[in-house]
């Protein structure tokens, strides 16, 4: 009877480390992704600098200041390709605001494409280059709808494999 109680034991703290992993990994993704987004903000900062504070009108501006594999979130199945074309293959939807002015620091530029890699959040860099999260996609939405003229395309809710 107590051998039972061991192996039932044993097979529920299995059970448990194993899901706990599995959180644990796609929060560690998750963090990785955030550092990419920041490094982006690092790579449109330095262009900035470069082109009297113009934002760059599309991702492969700034081939210069960067490297392509972090165009990839980590929770994607995406590989990197040429920074010649980046733009097609990224695992981000950047929003090119380029020269204008009085831009609220609060809007987004760049967000997770798909909203599984990190379960129903999505990872975001602002105008004014701090990353940050948004849960459940809502104040993306919210966004949409405020800037229709924008046509904001928002992250497709695709199933994991």
């Amino acid at each position: 009877m107590k051998r039972k109680r061991i192996i039932v034991l044993l097979i529920v703290l299995a059970f448990f480390l194993t899901v706990g992993g599995f959180w644990i990994y796609r929060y560690l993704l998750a963090i990785r992704c955030i550092s990419n987004v920041s490094m982006i903000s690092q790579a449109i900062s330095m262009y900035c600098i470069d082109h009297n504070n113009t934002l760059p009108d599309k991702m492969s501006n700034l081939k210069k200041y960067t490297r392509p594999n972090i165009f990839v979130c980590p929770g994607s199945k995406t590989k990197p390709g040429r920074m010649t074309n980046v733009d097609e293959w990224m695992d981000y939807i950047y929003i090119p605001w380029g020269t204008r002015t009085n831009i609220p620091p609060e809007y987004p530029m760049l967000y997770d494409k798909h909203l599984n890699n990190h379960g129903n959040l999505i990872n975001m860099l602002y105008v004014d280059g701090s990353p940050g999260g948004d849960k459940n996609v809502s104040g993306l939405k919210r966004f949409a709808k405020e800037h229709p003229d924008l046509k904001i395309p928002l992250p497709k809710d695709e199933k994991r494999e």
